[in-house]
C-alpha cells in the first residue's frame, strides 16, 4: 500500500499555540499543524496536505490555486518552525461534496515532489541511467517496497513495544539479488541491465550504460560477494553519495551503499537481531535506536545528524520496525519511517 494520497480529515479539538495570539495547533494523526485560530475549529472536515507535496499553479487548478493563494510563489508544502513548534503540513477548511476519509489529491492536482537525482549513465542523461530488463522469473511477482509513514499510521507500534530505528538515509532505493548464476540490480520500480554490448531481437547491437545501480556494485564489491553468498535472497538498500543533494562526505563520481532489509529465499524479511548479525555494522544504515517504542524520542532522534562517517549535514529521518517482524491488517507489514523536520523544511 502507499501513503501517497491527500486525505479530507475530521479535525480535533484545536489549542492555542503558546506565545502566539492568533496561532492554534490541531493534531492529524501523528502530525501536528498550526493552523490560525477561527479559520478551522473542531469537528471541521478540512483538507491535509503533508510536506513534500506540491500545489498546482493556476493554469493546473485555478481553483485551487488560489486557496493557498497565501503561499505566494511557494507550491512545494514544507515543515516549518514556528515560536518553537514544528508545523507538519497544511490544512485547508474541506469544500464542495468532499466527505471524511476522501483521497482528494487527483481532484486538486497535487502531486508528490520527488527530489532531483544526479544524472548518471551517458552524457546527458537525465536521472540515474540504466536500460531496464524483465526481471528473473522468480523475481516477476516481487512486491513493490514501500515505507509507510509513521506519522500517519502511529498507532501501529504499541508504546513501550521493542523496537529498532536504522538512519534513513537520502539516495536511491536499491535491490540485488543473485540467481541462476548472475547479479540481478534494480530500483523500487524496475530491474536495471548491466553496462556492456545487447543485441535485439532483430540482431541490431546496443549498449547498456551505466547507472547508479551498477556503478554502486562497482564501488561496493561486498554488494555481489554477499549475494552470491546468500543466493535467492534480495538486499535492499540505499545508493547514495554523488546521487543526490546530501553528499554523505563522497567525493565527486563515489558512490556508497548501506543495507537496510534482507528478503529470504522463502519471502519472509529476517529479524531486526538476524539483519545485524548478517550485515556488518559499515554495510548497513547506521543504527539509531534499539528500546521501548517511544514516538516522542523517535521523532526527535530522527532530528538529528546523519550517523555516517564524513557526513557533516543532517540524517533524512529514520526507520522503525518491531524487533520481531509482524503484520498488521492497517498497514500490512509492520515498519514505517519518521522523516525528519529539518529535512522537511529544507530548500
Amino acid at each position: 500500500m502507499s501513503t501517497h494520497k491527500v486525505e479530507v480529515v475530521r479535525l480535533g479539538p484545536v489549542t492555542k499555540l503558546e506565545n502566539a495570539d492568533s496561532l492554534g495547533v490541531v493534531q492529524v494523526w501523528g502530525y501536528t499543524a498550526i493552523v490560525r485560530l477561527g479559520d478551522i475549529v473542531e469537528g471541521d472536515l478540512a483538507v491535509y496536505i503533508e510536506p513534500d507535496y506540491v500545489l498546482p499553479t493556476p493554469g493546473e487548478n485555478a481553483d485551487v490555486a488560489a486557496r493557498f493563494a497565501f503561499l505566494g510563489d511557494k507550491r512545494r508544502v514544507k515543515a516549518r518552525r514556528l515560536r518553537g513548534t514544528w508545523s507538519q503540513g497544511l490544512l485547508v477548511k474541506a469544500w464542495g461534496d468532499m466527505k471524511e476519509g476522501d483521497d482528494v489529491m487527483e481532484l486538486l492536482s497535487i502531486t508528490r515532489w520527488d527530489p532531483p537525482i544526479q544524472s548518471h549513465g551517458r552524457p546527458g542523461a537525465q536521472g540515474t541511467g540504466g536500460a531496464s530488463e524483465s526481471p528473473h522469473p522468480s523475481l516477476a511477482g516481487l512486491s513493490k517496497y514501500d515505507v509507510e509513514s509513521l506519522r500517519r499510521h502511529n498507532k501501529v507500534f504499541e508504546h513501550g513495544e521493542l523496537v529498532y530505528a536504522s538512519e534513513k538515509i537520502h539516495g536511491c532505493f536499491s535491490r540485488y539479488s543473485w540467481r541462476d548464476d548472475r547479479l540481478w540490480a534494480g530500483s523500487r520500480t524496475r530491474w536495471v541491465k548491466a553496462p556492456g554490448t545487447y543485441v535485439r531481437d532483430d540482431g541490431i547491437e546496443y549498449e547498456a550504460h551505466a547507472s547508479v545501480w551498477w556503478l554502486a556494485v562497482q564501488q561496493n564489491p561486498w554488494i555481489e560477494e554477499w549475494c552470491r553468498a546468500n543466493p535467492d535472497c534480495v538486499l535492499y538498500g540505499e545508493v547514495f553519495g554523488q546521487v543526490q543533494d546530501l553528499k554523505y562526505g563522497s567525493k565527486p563520481g563515489q558512490i556508497f551503499f548501506r543495507a537496510f532489509d534482507v528478503l529470504r529465499k522463502d519471502w519472509t524479511y529476517v529479524d531486526a537481531e538476524e539483519f545485524a548479525k548478517i550485515i556488518p555494522d559499515e554495510h548497513r544504515a547506521p543504527d539509531v535506536y534499539v528500546g521501548p517504542c517511544d514516538f516522542k524520542l523517535l521523532e526527535e532522534l530522527s532530528r538529528g545528524d546523519s550517523r555516517i562517517p564524513g557526513a557533516k549535514h543532517l540524517a533524512e529521518g529514520v526507520v522503525v520496525k518491531p524487533a520481531k517482524e509482524r503484520r498488521e491488517r492497517s498497514i500490512g507489514r509492520v515498519f514505517a519511517k519518521l522523516v525528519s523536520d529539518r529535512y522537511l523544511s529544507r530548500e
